[in-house]
This record gives structure tokens, sequence and C-alpha cells, in this order.
């Protein structure tokens, strides 16, 4: 009921209830006020009286009086207490109902009184599962909206009418939309009122319309007045239990939809607390109300966020060397799975930072049970590689096949000690690649790692979506770092082939002296070219032909220039073991 509303019809009549007398019987004048005032009293119906003319019209399947008219016309979404049943889902009794009711159309206030009722049921009922149920009352919803101006036909329009004119979408598919922009724009004292002068109970499917409303009007905006209501529309959906996870499927998909957006750790931590890990197979039924891109963005942000977690918090070097770190996050698409091997602190810690990094991670730990309390490490999975970093400083990055010769089960507890039962460290490893700058031919151990993930495992980076122009920066950066001069670097370039190259040689009181080294790209291989090459490139000779076996260059981690040349002879790298040929 609007209270102001009610306050004007009172003070209107104030003259005529002062001179009333204290005896008289005021339930009529205030009959009177309420309908003025378009409160509930004029639609109000007696449950008894309803229930007896509902059962009547059951069993008869006729209306004979208006009274009974408007009775069932209130009742449709009430069960009949026999069968348990409702006119709404019952087909003939529908149509009986409707043709009976029929009968008063002609009569102005008579069919004003019975569209009210009418309006009230199907503001009451919600079909739910049930077929006839929808059926009847999308007949119904349409009935409503043909009528809907001819409520006017009288000389006094009371408020409700007003409102039920101008809200024609009430009859349609989407009825909330206009009504979800005035909640959106925080118009509650009209949405209440109109509730209360339509009859509306907080039980009514309305609820659920018009919360859907509001959050397909925000999602209607532009970019930035969307990201400004994302507080407030996170905070209603957490409160509403019954529509959160298609709410929050809306908003995630309207964030998404957006390439332009950056992460958004409200979202991702909100989502990932609901709805679990975005990537593991069991939480899919709470995922699949996503889109497959929406999915994957978030889990490109846990990713992220399991990235900068390891290597600042659990990482020995933590904040103090981001490189680690800022390599990985480059390759956060090709990752496809992630689990952390944690030690005694990280699993023990009460710590906020391990509490939220561990509810998170939740079906991605696993126990690491020896070494150093602090000791940790991080198992990436790509491309049918599994690649391992640990938390210590001087620790090698562990690079295996996937597959059945995976010399670990992350399902029960590994360690880290070289070759024992379970190890994350084993000598079965495809290669080991150390974090050092300046070795084989690279100043950086980034552009090194690069290039073996590359040629090695086909693994490739494009960066996250959200940080690929930054990527692309320090991308430029890493290259222009690798034309520095060195004790004795490779120039890179885009190509993969050889090419001539400048050494260059720094004596500590003397100019720079610069050598050329022979270009290799086009040279065939022979005994005597084989030789010149190691020499050329510090490399050792393991030839074990005469023996039965191959022929050998035993350095396996080397410049992109040296494995290409290698490839080209047809020679194949094995692990550490070295290049070998038949």
């Amino acid at each position: 009921m609007s209270l102001s509303r009610l306050q004007l019809a009172l003070a209107a009549r104030s003259r005529q209830a002062e001179s009333l007398s204290t005896a008289m019987d005021l339930k009529p004048l205030l009959a009177i006020l309420l309908r003025q005032a378009g409160g509930m009293g004029a639609g109000a119906v007696a449950e008894g009286p309803q229930q007896k003319a509902l059962s009547e019209f059951w069993d008869s399947k006729k209306i004979e009086t208006f009274k009974g008219a408007r009775l069932v016309a209130f009742g449709f979404a009430v069960p009949v207490k026999a069968p348990g049943l409702c006119i709404m889902e019952d087909s003939e009794r529908f149509e009986c109902a409707m043709r009976d009711i029929a009968r008063w159309n002609s009569r102005p206030s008579l069919f004003r009184r019975c569209y009210q009722g009418l309006l009230a049921s199907y503001f009451a009922y919600d079909s739910n599962e049930n077929s006839t149920g929808k059926s009847n009352w999308v007949a119904l919803r349409d009935h409503l909206g043909a009528r809907s101006q001819q409520l006017a036909d009288t000389k006094v329009i009371p408020p409700w009418v007003e409102k039920v004119r101008k809200h024609p979408e009430l009859f349609t598919p989407n009825p909330c939309d206009v009504l979800g922009r005035l909640d959106l724009e925080g118009k509650d004292d009209y949405l209440a009122e109109l509730r209360s002068q339509l009859l509306i109970s907080n039980s009514s499917w309305f609820s659920r319309e018009l919360f859907f409303g509001r959050l397909r009007a925000a999602c209607a905006v532009p970019d930035e007045a969307f990201v400004a209501r994302l507080p407030g529309l996170l905070r209603a959906i957490g409160e509403n239990l019954v529509y959160h996870d298609r709410g929050l499927g809306m908003v995630l998909d309207r964030y998404a939809a957006s390439k332009t957006l950056p992460m958004r750790r409200d979202l991702r931590d909100h989502a990932v607390s609901k709805w679990g890990n975005p990537w593991l197979s069991r939480n899919s039924s709470m995922w699949g109300q996503v889109s497959a891109d929406t999915r994957a963005l978030l889990s490109e942000w846990l990713k992220l966020e399991f990235i900068e977690s390891f290597f600042t918090l659990l990482a020995e070097d933590g904040q103090s060397d981001p490189r680690r770190m800022n390599f990985w996050k480059r390759y956060v698409h090709e990752i496809d799975d992630i689990r952390f091997a944690l030690g005694s602190e990280a699993r023990d810690s009460r710590k906020k930072d391990f509490v939220e990094l561990r509810n998170k991670a939740k079906g991605l730990t696993l126990t690491l049970s020896d070494g150093a309390l602090q000791n940790n490490a991080f198992i990436m999975k790509m491309k049918g590689h599994v690649l391992v970093e640990f938390s210590g400083k001087g620790n090698a990055s562990y690079v295996y096949k996937g597959g059945d010769d995976l010399p670990f089960d992350v399902h029960r507890p590994v360690c880290s000690t070289v070759n024992a039962e379970n190890s994350l460290k084993n000598r079965s490893r495809k290669m080991k690649l150390t974090h050092q700058d300046g070795i084989h031919g690279f100043t950086r151990w980034e552009p090194r790692f690069e290039f073996v993930l590359q040629n090695e495992c086909g693994i490739t980076h494009s960066g996250p979506r959200s940080q690929l122009k930054a990527t692309r920066r320090a991308h430029s950066l890493d290259q222009r770092a690798e034309t520095a001069p060195a004790a004795i670097s490779n120039k890179r370039t885009s190509s993969s082939a050889p090419h001539l190259v400048v050494r260059v040689t720094e004596g500590a009181n003397a100019p720079s002296k610069i050598q050329k080294r022979r270009d290799w790209s086009n040279v065939k291989f022979s005994d005597a070219t084989l030789a010149e090459f190691c020499n050329d490139f510090n490399l050792s000779i393991d030839d074990r032909t005469s023996k039965g076996g191959n022929l050998w260059v035993r350095n396996s981690e080397v410049g992109y220039e040296v494995a290409a040349v290698l490839r080209q002879w047809g020679f194949r790298l094995k692990g550490d073991a070295g290049w070998w040929r038949s």
C-alpha cells in the first residue's frame, strides 16, 4: 500500500470523518479509502467462501453468479482440496472458467473486478514443470494483455488500473525488463507501490523476473557503466541464494563479452568460491552455465593467480625476483592443468594468504614429503608435457614427456630426492633447464627456455589476453637484451636458421675485439665439417659407430643456431644425453 496516497485520501475525507459518530461502523468508509488509495482491500477475498466456490465449480464446471465468478477468478492458482490440483493445471476447467467469467465483460465495473482477480492469479501461479499449467498461464497472460486498455472505460480510474495500462510489458515474455531498469535506478518506492496495487506477493514469480530484469538492464549498458555497477550486482547475486547461479552466469558472460576489460579479482574470487575450479571436470555442471569462452577466461584468471601465488608466496626468491613468474605467465594459454606440491609450512600455515590459496586450489594440491619445511613445487601440464618448477632459487626446471611414462603420480605424495620413489626429480626426464643467464649462447635464460620449449616440446606462448600488449613490450625488451655485448654471445633474429654473428670479447682494460664466425646454414654434413662445427661452438663429439652405436654431439643445452644446424644434418635430441644420428 502507498502510505502517501492513503494519507492524501484521508486528508480529503477529513471533514466527513469529523462528523461521524464514534459509535458508527467505520468499515464502509475504510473500504472506500482503501479502494481509492489502490490498496489490497479492493481485491481481498475470504478463504472460506473462496474454497467453497472453487469446490462447487470443480464439480459442476459452471459459474452461476458474479460473486462466484470473482471468487474463482482470484483462485486459479489455489489448489482444490480434494484432487490437489488448481484450475490453471486443468485445461477443461480453465476454459470453462474463462468462458463463464467473460459473461461480465460488458459491464465495466464488474469486468474490472473479475480482471483484478485474474490478474492476481496470473502473478500467483508459477508453472514450474507443469506443461498444462504453463500453457494455460500463457493464455491467461495474453487475455489480460489484450484487455488491459478496456479497464479505463469508467468514470473513476483506480490507481491499480493506471499501473496496468502504464506497463503493458507485464503481459509479454519479458515482463520485467522495464521495471528492472527502474529497480536498477533505485526506484524502490515506485516498485513497492506497484506490487501493493497489483496484489503481487513476495512469493510470486514477479520477484524472480524483476531480479533478472535488473540484471539484463545492467548488462545492457556500456562497459564503463557496467563495471561501475559490478560491486552492487555481486552483492545482490550473493544475497539471492535461489537465483544466484543463473545471475552469476549472466554477469560473467557479459563481462567476458568485452575484449578490453581487465581481469577482475572480485569476479574471479566470487565465481571460484561458489563453483570451484573452472577447468576441473567435476565442476562442469556449475561452469556449464556460462559460455565456453567465459569459462576459458576465468580459467586463465585463476591460472595467472596460481602462477603469481607460487612465485611470490611459495618460492624462495619471492617478490625479489619476478622473472620466473613473468616468464610462465606468458604461457597461461598453453597450461592445461596445474598442481601444487606443498611442503609442511604451506600445508599447515594459518596465515591468511596460505589459507586463501589452499581454498582456491582445492583438488589441486598434493603433499611434498621431503626437503625443507618451505620446499614446494609447481607442476604444469602443457601440450603433452609435464613441467616442474621448484620453490628453491637454485633448482632447475624439469621437463617430462606426459602420459604413462611419467615417473611420478600426482594423486599421491611426492618427493624431491633425485630418482627416489615418486620423485619430481627423475633422470628419466626429457630435459632439465637451469635458470642461469649467459650460457649456451643466450644472454638471459628466458629466451633459451622459450627456444627449447618451442623446438623440443612444440610449446609456444601468446600471453594472457588481458596482458598481451604488456607481454609484447616485455618480449621486445628481451630481444634487445639479447643483442647486448657479452663474453661469448650469439645474436638472435626472427629466423631459426644460423647466420653470421659477431663474437665480442671484452678485456679488462682493452677495447673490444671483433671476430667473425662462419655461416653454417648451408654447409653440408661431413666428418670434417662436423669437427670444424663442434670446434667453433665448443661441442664434444662421441663417435660410437665403429661399435654399432650412434654418432653423438654430447651437449644437450645448445643455442638455437646450433640446434638448427644439427637438425639439418639429421641429429635428434635425446634429453640430457645430447644429440645423435645413426
